[in-house]
């Protein structure tokens, strides 16, 4: 399962980390598989989040499974430093 957040920068980096893991696979660990794209830090209600998860979709859905659940962005958990 890979994790991203719903962002420009990061969705970059699983295109990286999806082409590591490809290589992986063809030199190292033939049985390695994705078991689906985890869309996380998800504020839906923005055009942008929208944008990168058809970004997300049209890139990789039809090689990699996309969860339908989704994590959304909580302020809540990004202001526990505080306490």
């Amino acid at each position: 399962m890979i994790p991203v957040q719903a962002a420009y920068l990061p969705v970059k980096g699983l295109e990286q980390l999806i082409k590591t893991i490809c290589r992986v696979k063809k030199h190292l660990n033939p049985e390695i598989k994705f078991e689906g794209i985890l869309i996380s830090m998800l504020n839906a209600r923005t055009n942008y989040a929208k944008d990168i998860m058809e970004l997300i979709r049209e890139y990789y859905g039809d090689a990699i499974p996309i969860f339908e659940s989704k994590i959304p962005f909580s302020v809540k958990a990004a202001e526990t430093w505080k306490i």
